[in-house]
């Protein structure tokens, strides 16, 4: 096996093309409307198909993050790093962090872009979160197709009194995603053994009102 770098190089003419929303065939797939591919890695690819492409490192993947994240730097011009998140050791989610600095009009310019290409999103509008927690303020627009989910993020951070914002663009296997919710809920939600006990019967009546007691 050939010697992994960090993160595998990206072609700029993709990194442009998923940053622009322009149609180009590296990115886009033919069946879906919205895209499924970052960089060869296509949703609903297996953990070890990635490793034997060379598109993760084969150090980072274990038993024990088969349902988790890995995060790789980019390096690239627009990008600061991407995340592929797996559920079973397959890949349901895709998230790219851009270097705000470096985007056209922010966030704005990338909605408009997105709304130009594939129409008003199914989803647009900000919101103020729980200030005790990491996010604190949310902005985004997501778009659907069948198969597909994306999603881009404004996101305000605070961390020990410092702010901090995101740029984020996801895409998501919205049937992955479903089971791998379904699987949560499960875990967070176990069902309670019934528990047997002694009930009087002058609380909870087993016989009927003509019955009587047997000598």
């Amino acid at each position: 096996m050939s010697t992994m770098t960090p993160r595998r190089r990206i072609e700029g003419s993709i990194l442009l093309a998923l940053l622009m929303a322009a149609c180009g065939t590296a990115v886009f797939a033919a069946e879906s409307r919205l895209p499924r591919a970052v960089d060869q890695a296509r949703l609903g690819t297996a953990m070890t198909e990635l490793v034997r492409q060379h598109i993760i490192p084969a150090g980072l993947t274990s038993d024990r993050v088969q349902s988790r994240a890995i995060v790789l730097p980019a390096g690239e011009a627009f990008i600061s790093r991407l995340e592929y998140r797996f559920y079973r050791g397959v890949l349901y989610e895709q998230a790219m962090y851009y270097k705000r600095d470096r985007v056209p009009s922010g966030y704005a310019g990338l909605v408009q872009r997105l709304r130009q290409e594939y129409g008003a999103p199914a989803v647009e509008g900000a919101r103020d979160l729980d200030e005790d927690r990491d996010v604190v303020w949310l902005e985004q627009a997501e778009w659907r197709d069948k198969d597909t989910r994306l999603t881009v993020a404004d996101i305000h951070r605070r961390k020990a009194g410092r702010d901090h914002r995101e740029l984020v663009l996801t895409i998501t296997d919205l049937s992955l995603d479903a089971q791998r919710r379904q699987a949560e809920e499960r875990q967070a939600s176990p069902t309670e053994p019934s528990v047997l006990a002694p009930i009087s019967d002058a609380v909870l009546p087993t016989r009927g009102p003509q019955e009587g007691r047997s000598t």
